[in-house]
Parts: structure tokens; C-alpha cells; sequence
């Protein structure tokens, strides 16, 4: 090595250097790293160029490479880049202790195309690829995925790093130009540069050469050329020790081949996360973009685009390289909006990709091309589901039999996510979806889907309130993003699906309240109640036929679902609303079943709203009804109210019983939620008769049970309780984590009611711990929640909330007090809630 001033433009190529003086060592990478105390995949990226060495690393590399000590500071320079790496020597001809020994290594024979980028990521399945590519078992390896993916970068780089197994070599065989399977056996012999002596079987001589050769043929796109896959076979019979690596955009079939899947790269669930920028989707798309516009950086402003561009292309290398082409015209933020809306978007014009690879849309057609009748029936079909979807409602919707299904996966155009799933990457169905658009088959394939999922929610309805409640909210919540879809569709005014749309919104009611999706229930009810009334006149429609007594009944249904919601939610006058008309359409049709629910939704309205007496009797007309109809799940529901509206006015022993009379029943009916509900309750009397060892059992159970089911309004409920129960007993800084852990969840749900009564119970943990000033400050801005409501404080709580605020302006003074009280009234929503939030 010889020592040298600093140069500030020169070729890095030490990785090179690094590979060559590795092997005159007779180093594995994995030696190496473990001389290093590194990890493989540190000497991986190193020895491809993606990263440059710690200094750290960069001595430890010097030290396990047996650089002599007076040239590893240059050694450490030339690592990272400080000096040329033309400043290093040939390793053999600087280290060797024999003068006759060659000045260069002799490299190893191949063809292996040289990388114009960076490798970025695939950690993973590198590690993966190695270990098989390891096994003497292993013989044929078939790299799978769609178009796009990245299947031919990945097998360079697998084979690069397992390259020295080869002394013959490892040859690139590239199929994609190929258009007869005829063609295989000269592509071959072209890449390793064999020549044939005669015309006559050519096949043999090509074995018998490979016959003695100890190397690795990477067979490059072979999906088309399936039928002439035999030459493979007859290549690992013939020949021991030649490995085939083949990339492919289906499983090429033959007994002898291992199978590697592959799909996007990994990409952040949010744009908030730490590591956010070293996701490799995220990096990969920094990284192009920088080859496009020289320094670019993904300012705050973009990093929430720049996700969304791979989100929607899921991690898919081609399509994000694509889409970086354009930021030296668009923002990340056009970008993404024009990926969403145009399919043909992603095309470029760069002379140094195959054209099946300058666009998305090309990447697809020719898998299209490759496809049967069957299969793109089929294929065009699925693209009606959203996320994933079961198969048996893939069969149902699209009559897609198991064998094509199959098919389909084999060719790498549909993923299985697990047992029960499948998923279509999202390119791979807009594009399908423009198929099936152009078959004429679109409504009666949309209409399928929403009656399924409709049919589905329904069911899901009747079993939520029974004892596989858990399975079935989770069903919901698994086929959730098919839900929206057919929500999406079936209140849409043109599609003509009055009835599907207000179904489906009437039976996702409880799902929607017990899994925190309670804001957007109220924005699809809204929806569904927008719907045209349906009319006999006119055009003729699937609307046409929903006759105008089963148009009132439905329409009852989410008018109820919205009060109810509504009533969750704080919104008090949009409650009354939904459920006075609800009442009104029930009088006039003599529905008894939902006027006693109308009745119920009114009274806790009412309750909510601090009008106990107006409330008790709304209560008691709904419970003389459900007693009347024998309706015994809504007897349990008059019950529970009627214990909360007595529990408010402080009459516990009356809300102990209805609580206790309702446990019962619940438990006849198996009804978990129910069940939870009411020990919620009854560990809420407890408290306040300060009988804290049964609260705390009545708490605990209800906690379990809701943690069971998924039910987050539950939970928070629980833990909200389960702090003013520590903080009674005066264990403090329990009490705060456990009112930290509530208000989030309510936070995440919406319930701005809840917030309000989780910031005063907070405020008193603040006065109890001495914090005076910030419980005032709490306390303001609870009121100042509950003014933005409507809504007048708990009259329960008043007596109570009066006499710890005169509490406080006594210990404060006036003067501190009112400016307190002036702080919390001037903070928004979001600052009285991280004010509760402080430790």
C-alpha cells in the first residue's frame, strides 16, 4: 500500500479489492464476518458497493484481512472513501510472501452482468437463497415472483455471493429473447462459450462438456419456455455438479425443483417510524430518485407520499424505480395521485431496460399473454376483491375452481397469504380490473360481491351477539377491506343498490361500535340514508324491485345504527335526530321490535345528556315492550341502562341489581359482550361504595372478557376504572400509566364523551399527587370538551366537582386559580389530551 495526499474524484472500487483479497485468504464471507465480529450481511453489502464500512468496522477488516500495521490507516482511508482506492495495491502482489507469485489474482470464469445500481435490501432472502444454494440436495432452484419484483437482481446477487463454490464458474443465461423452447440448448452453450464440434447431437456434446464442470447456469425468465424444460432435467442427470439457479414468473413443475418466492420490499407502516428511511422500498426509491435529481431528499413534507407511492406499488423494485423517474417533474405527491388514477403512468423511455421493463403495464401484459381463457376469465374477476380474500368466497363470487386458483399462484399472479387467503398485488388487479371493466361483465360481478359480504354481516350480526362472538368480530375485521369495497359500491347512488347498501350498514353496527370503527359507520349510515327513495318509475333496476314496506324497515335499521353510533360519539343532537324519525317510522308501521330499541337509543341519549327522569321513562317503555315480546337479548339491554341511569342519579343498590339481573340473563344468553358490559358497571358501583375488592374482581373479569372479543372501548373503559380504583386506593403513578393506556385508546376510537370524563378523573389524580395547578388546568379544559359537545357535566359528579374546584381555589388562591383555569380553557382538544397524557 502506498500512502498518498487525498484525492477528491476517483472510481470506488474497493469492493472489489475486499472480494479479491477475501479469497487470496481463503476467506468465506462468513469467515470474514465472524473475524470482523460482524454480521454476513455487513460483508455482503460491502463487497457489492451498496455500503462503505464504520471506521469501526473498517479496523476490524484491516486487522482480519492481515494488513500489516503500518498500512492499515490508509487501508481505513481507502475504505471509507477518503482516498482512491487506485492507492491499494493488488492484494496478492502487497501481501504475498512469495516474490514469483502473480501480481493479480486470477478471477474466477463467468459472465455474470454487472450491476449499474446499487443492490438495495433482500437481507432475507439472500440469507434464505444461500442456505439452499448450500444444500447438496438442492440441484434446480426456481427464484418465483410477478414482474417486476426483482427476481433477476436477486439471483446475481445470490449467485455473486456463492460464487466461490463455483471454480468454473457461474454463467448468465438470459431467455426473455428467446421465442422457442427449441432455442434453449444454444443459449446455453452461447453463455458459457462452448462451441459445438458437429451439427449432429448437439444436446450430448453440450453434456459432455458439462459432464466434468463444477458450475452454476442462472436461466433468466423461462415462463415461456416451459415446455422445453426437459433440457434441465436432462442437464442434472448428466451432470453432478452443475447447479441450475432459474428465475421465472411460474413454477417451472419438475420433480427435481426447489421453489423461492418472491415479493415487494418491505415498506413502513407508517411514515412516523424511526428506521422509516432505511426500509429498502423507501431507500430504493431515494435512491433512484437521486440518479434522476442529483442530491434529493425526502423532505417532511414527502416522506407521507413517498409511502404512499409504495404502498400502492407494495414494495414492488420496478414499479418504484419507475415512479422515481419522474421526480425531476413532480412532486412525491403528484406522483402518488397519478400512480392511483393512471395505470399507464409508470412508463419511461431509458434505452437500457428490455421494453417489457419500461413500463408496469408491459411488465403485466405479458404475463397476460401467458395466461388460458379460464385464467383470465378468472384473474379478471378476482380484481372485485380488495386486500385479502378467502377462497371459498372467491369460488362463490367469481367461480374460480381450486385448479385455476392453483394456476394462478403458480404463475406467480396471485399470493397466498395463508391457509385461508389469497391476495392480488395492487398493480396486477387495477390491471385486471381494467379487463374485467372492458368484458361487460362488471355489474353483475360487483353485484355478487356486495350481496356476499352482505350476507356475511348479516350472519356476523345474529353470532356477535351470542357465544362465538370473538370469532365472528374477527371474521369481520379480516375481511374488512372486502367490506368497504361492497360498501363503496352498493351506496352508490348509479350502481341502483338501495337495499344491499342499507343491509349492509344495518348489520355492521356492533362491529363497528365494538372494534373502533365507529367514525366511519357514521360516515357510510350517512351515506346509505342519502340513497335515493326507490321508485317504481323510471329506468328499470335492481331498485325497482325493493318494495317500499322492506325500503322503511331498512331505513329504520340505520337510522337506529346512527343513533346509537351518534350517541357513543358525543353527538347528541344528530341522536335525537336518527331516533325520533326512527320512532316516528316505527309508529306508523307498528314495528315493536325496533320502537323498543328507538326507545332505548332516546333514553341514553337522554342519560348522557344529564335527563334522568325523562330518561327512566324512555328506559321503562322499552323494557315493558321487550317484556311483552319476550324479546330477552333486549331485556338485558333495558336492564344495563337502566342500572347506568340509576348509577348516575347515585342510587347504587338500584344499579347494583338491574347490573346483576342483566349479568344473568347474559350469561343464559352466552352474550360475552353483554356479560362484560355489565361487570364494567357493576366494578364502577363498587368504586363508588368503595367496596374495592369487589371492584377490582368485577373490573378484572370484564377486562378479560373484552380483551377477548377485541372490544378497545371496552378496554378502555376497564382501565379508566381500574385507575380511579388505584387512585382510591392511593397508588398513584399506578393509576397515572393505567390513565395513559385509556385515554389513548379512547383517543383511537373517537369517543370525544369518554375523553371528557377520562380528563376530569386525570385532573383529580392531578390534585391527589399535590399537581393543584395542573388539575385546574384539566379541569377547564374537560368543560371546555364538554361545552363543544352540548353537553353539561354528569349531574352525579357536579355535587362532587364543585366542591374539589372550591378545594383547589383555596390552596391555589384566586389569582392562580383563574389564570390556571384560563390556561386550561385556551387549549385545543389535542393539547388538553397530551396535557393528560404527561407523566
Amino acid at each position: 500500500i502506498s500512502d498518498s495526499s487525498v484525492e477528491d474524484d476517483f472510481p470506488l472500487h474497493f469492493s472489489e479489492w475486499l472480494k479479491c483479497r477475501r479469497r487470496e485468504l481463503d476467506l468465506t464471507q462468513e469467515q470474514l464476518a465472524q473475524r470482523a465480529s460482524c454480521s454476513v450481511f455487513a460483508i455482503r453489502k460491502i463487497e457489492t458497493g451498496e455500503r462503505q464500512p464504520s471506521r469501526q468496522l473498517a479496523e476490524l477488516l484491516a486487522q482480519s484481512l492481515e494488513i500489516p500495521l503500518e498500512d492499515q490507516g490508509v487501508f481505513v482511508k481507502a475504505a471509507r472513501g477518503e482516498v482512491s482506492v487506485e492507492r491499494l495495491a493488488s492484494p496478492v502482489h502487497a501481501f504475498s510472501s512469495d516474490p514469483q507469485t502473480d501480481t493479480k489474482l486470477t478471477p474466477l470464469p463467468g459472465n455474470l452482468p454487472k450491476a449499474l445500481t446499487p443492490f438495495i435490501g433482500r437481507e432475507p432472502e439472500l440469507s434464505a437463497l444461500g442456505q439452499m444454494l448450500h444444500d447438496p440436495q438442492c440441484l434446480l432452484l426456481t427464484i418465483v415472483g410477478p414482474g417486476g419484483i426483482g427476481k433477476t437482481r436477486l439471483a446475481i446477487e445470490a449467485a455473486k455471493q456463492y460464487s466461490d463454490h463455483f471454480p468454473d464458474g457461474v454463467w448468465f443465461v438470459p431467455l426473455a429473447v428467446l421465442n422457442s423452447p427449441a432455442l434453449l440448448l444454444t443459449a446455453i452453450a452461447g453463455a458459457i462459450n462452448f462451441r459445438f464440434h458437429d451439427p449432429t447431437d448437439p444436446q450430448a456434446q453440450l453434456l459432455r462438456y458439462l459432464y466434468t464442470k463444477k458450475l452454476m447456469l442462472i436461466l433468466d425468465n423461462a415462463e415461456h419456455l416451459l415446455d422445453g424444460v426437459g433440457l434441465f432435467t436432462e442437464i442434472l442427470n448428466a451432470c453432478p455438479q452443475v447447479k441450475l439457479l432459474v428465475t421465472s414468473r411460474e413454477r417451472i413443475n419438475l420433480l427435481s425443483e426447489w421453489v423461492f418466492e418472491v415479493q415487494g420490499l418491505p415498506v413502513p407502516a407508517s411514515d412516523q417510524e424511526e428506521q422509516f428511511a432505511s426500509y429498502s422500498a423507501v431507500a430504493l426509491f431515494v435512491q433512484s430518485a437521486r440518479r434522476v435529481r442529483a442530491g434529493f431528499e425526502l423532505r417532511e413534507e414527502d416522506r407521507h407520499w413517498a409511502l404512499k407511492i409504495c404502498q400502492i406499488l407494495e414494495g414492488m423494485p420496478l414499479g418504484i424505480e419507475l415512479a422515481a423517474a419522474w421526480v425531476g417533474l413532480l412532486s412525491c405527491e403528484a406522483i402518488a395521485r397519478e400512480i392511483e388514477h393512471n395505470l399507464d403512468f409508470l412508463t419511461v423511455s431509458m434505452r437500457d431496460l428490455p421494453e417489457r421493463h419500461r413500463s408496469l403495464r408491459a411488465t403485466v401484459d405479458h404475463s397476460w399473454k401467458l395466461l388460458n381463457e379460464e385464467e383470465k376469465v378468472t384473474l379478471s374477476r378476482l380484481s372485485v376483491f380488495h386486500g385479502n380474500f378467502r377462497r371459498e368466497a372467491a369460488e362463490e363470487i367469481c367461480g374460480a375452481s381450486l385448479a385455476v386458483l392453483a394456476s394462478l399462484r403458480d404463475k406467480m399472479l396471485l399470493y397466498r397469504t395463508d391457509e385461508n387467503f389469497y391476495h392480488l398485488h395492487e398493480f396486477i388487479r387495477t390491471y385486471a380490473q381494467e379487463r374485467l371493466d372492458a368484458s361487460g361483465e362488471a355489474p353483475k360481478i360487483y353485484r355478487l360481491h356486495a350481496e356476499y359480504y352482505v350476507i356475511l354481516s348479516e350472519a356476523a350480526k345474529v353470532q356477535i351477539r351470542g357465544p362465538e362472538q370473538s370469532r365472528w368480530l374477527e371474521r369481520l375485521e379480516q375481511d374488512h377491506d372486502n367490506i368497504r369495497a361492497a360498501l363503496t359500491w352498493s351506496t352508490h347512488p348509479g350502481h341502483h343498490a338501495t337495499e344491499l347498501g342499507l343491509r349492509l350498514c344495518a348489520a355492521l353496527g356492533y362491529f363497528w361500535d365494538m372494534h373502533g370503527h365507529a367514525s366511519e359507520g357514521r360516515r357510510w349510515l350517512q351515506t346509505a340514508l342519502e340513497l335515493p327513495i326507490p321508485s317504481s318509475s323510471g329506468e328499470e333496476s335492481p331498485d325497482t324491485k325493493l318494495e317500499m314496506g322492506t325500503y322503511v324497515d331498512l331505513r329504520i335499521k340505520v337510522l337506529v345504527t346512527s343513533g346509537g353510533l351518534a350517541t357513543l360519539q358525543g353527538d347528541y343532537d344528530a341522536a335525537r335526530s336518527y331516533g325520533r324519525e326512527a320512532l316516528l317510522l316505527c309508529q306508523q308501521t307498528g314495528n315493536k321490535l325496533y320502537m323498543a330499541t328507538c326507545l332505548n337509543n332516546l333514553g341514553n341519549t337522554e342519560v348522557h345528556l344529564g335527563n334522568y327522569s325523562q330518561a327512566l321513562v324512555l328506559h321503562e317503555q322499552a323494557l315493558a315492550l321487550r317484556r311483552e315480546m319476550e324479546d330477552k337479548p333486549g331485556i338485558a339491554v333495558s336492564l344495563v341502562n337502566m342500572g347506568f341511569a340509576a348509577n348516575s342519579v347515585g342510587d347504587y343498590p338500584s344499579a347494583r341489581a338491574f347490573f346483576l339481573e342483566c349479568v344473568s340473563l347474559r350469561q343464559e344468553l352466552g352474550d360475552k359482550f353483554g356479560i362484560a358490559l355489565a361487570l364494567g358497571n357493576l366494578g364502577e358501583v363498587a368504586i363508588a361504595e368503595q367496596d374495592y375488592a369487589s371492584a377490582q374482581s368485577f373490573l378484572e373479569e370484564s377486562l378479560n372478557i373484552r380483551r377477548e372479543i377485541g372490544d378497545e372501548r371496552g378496554i378502555a373503559f376497564c382501565l379508566v376504572h381500574f385507575a380511579n380504583l388505584e387512585r382510591a386506593r392511593r397508588n398513584y403513578l399506578k393509576a397515572r400509566d393505567l390513565y395513559r393506556e385509556g385515554l389513548l385508546l379512547y383517543r383511537k376510537i373517537g369517543d370525544r364523551r369518554a375523553i371528557a370524563s377520562a380528563l376530569q378523573w386525570r385532573a383529580e389524580l392531578y390534585a391527589s399527587m399535590g399537581q393543584v395547578a395542573q388539575a385546574v388546568r384539566l379541569w377547564s379544559a374537560a368543560e371546555m370538551v364538554y361545552q363543544i359537545l352540548g353537553v353539561p357535566i354528569l349531574p352525579s359528579y357536579r355535587s362532587h366537582y364543585e366542591h374539589v374546584l372550591a378545594d383547589a381555589r383555596s390552596e391555589l388562591g384566586e389569582g392562580i386559580f383563574q389564570q390556571a383555569w384560563a390556561e386550561g380553557s385556551a387549549l385545543s382538544q389535542k393539547e388538553a389530551f397530551d396535557l393528560a397524557l404527561l407523566k
